[in-house]
């Protein structure tokens, strides 16, 4: 079994400040799309539209097939201390990483965690300690495409897959942990799995900073590149068209896959958090917000088991490195009152 972890310290991340190892780049040299006038003439709009196109179809394959993050000296010393294995999940490696609880007796209750579009497993790991200290085992992992695992490029498809493959793999639970675009993965993967008849029972569920939105993360992905926002404008409809001629699973809002699956019972038993930064430039408050609409609306007399709490000023990427985050995250699962957050994400 795995050494307990030490203490770590997990930087904020952000598009702009995340460490990733990349081999292309897309060319910045403009903050308006690039049309090479070789390739196009002013006369001719089916050759500029094809070349809009083809910029389309390469933004999109960078957006999913972004540069792997690298983690820190300090991380990698915690990632050693858990066992890992490889999980093949639809024939693409997933790299898992497992802490178990020292002093249980029998196999503890687990906790996922599951991480971010452009993060790896090691973004996590603030909330590995704490968790193990309250006596459960911790599996989180690095999803498609991202840190070790394998894949040629992001799918959110293989993302719910995965998920529900670790809840099943797992079990007990007694939570799910996660984080931006993880945590969209994880209300579709397991509202998805519930309200189908499997037997999967989840007691508690933390999403931090959930973007239902897919399109502001493919947004913040262009303007990271240089893009202006009238050549962000233009691009989406055409990057949506070439996702759809490529089957690319890039459905424009999660809005459009939650609420078959709640109203069908899915997540019904499962309490339910939402941590959302009132400051955040990737996820929406709105968006927080509708979905603790839809929640509770489907439940009844059980609605009071979803809950939204708000920090301030730790953007999109700061609740992984924030002590209150994390013990609310924790408390949550644990099934306490968690009170105030601390004094950098007061509500």
């Amino acid at each position: 079994m795995g050494r307990n972890p030490v203490e770590t310290d997990t930087p904020e991340y952000s598009y702009s400040d995340t460490k990733i190892v990349t081999s292309t780049k897309l060319n910045t040299s403009t903050n308006t799309l690039h049309i090479d006038p070789a390739s196009t003439t002013s006369n001719d709009e089916q050759q500029q539209h094809n070349a809009r196109v083809t910029t389309a179809e390469t933004v999109l394959m960078k957006f999913l097939r972004p540069g792997r993050m690298i983690p820190t000296p300090s991380q990698r010393k915690v990632l050693d201390t858990a066992e890992t294995f490889t999980t093949d999940i639809d024939s693409v490696p997933i790299k898992t990483y497992i802490w178990s609880c020292r002093n249980a007796v029998t196999v503890a209750p687990t906790v996922l965690l599951s991480h971010g579009f452009l993060y790896n497993a090691a973004s996590m790991l603030k909330f590995v300690a704490p968790l193990l200290r309250a006596g459960y085992r911790v599996v989180t992992w690095d999803h498609c495409a991202h840190g070790e695992s394998g894949g040629d490029f992001t799918d959110l498809r293989l993302w719910i897959r995965t998920i529900q493959v670790m809840a099943d793999e797992y079990a007990p639970l007694a939570g799910v942990v996660a984080f931006s675009v993880g945590s969209t993965a994880a209300l579709t993967a397991l509202a998805q799995a519930q309200s189908s008849n499997q037997n999967l029972c989840v007691p508690s569920l933390v999403c931090i900073n959930p973007p239902l939105q897919m399109d502001t993360v493919l947004k913040g992905f262009l303007r990271m590149y240089g893009y202006d926002k009238a050549a962000v404008a233009d691009m989406m409809p055409l990057i949506h068209g070439v996702a759809k001629d490529k089957d690319v699973y890039l459905p424009e809002r999660a809005r459009e896959l939650l609420p078959a699956h709640l109203g069908s019972g899915g997540l019904a038993n499962t309490r339910v958090l939402l941590v959302q930064d009132r400051n955040d430039s990737v996820a929406s408050v709105g968006e927080a917000e509708w979905v603790v609409e839809l929640l509770r609306r489907g439940r009844g007399s059980k609605s009071a088991n979803v809950e939204l709490r708000f920090t301030e000023k730790l953007d999109h990427g700061g609740a992984l490195g924030d002590e209150g985050v994390v013990r609310l995250a924790t408390e949550f699962v644990m099934g306490k009152d968690s009170g105030v957050l601390g004094r950098a994400s007061r509500l």
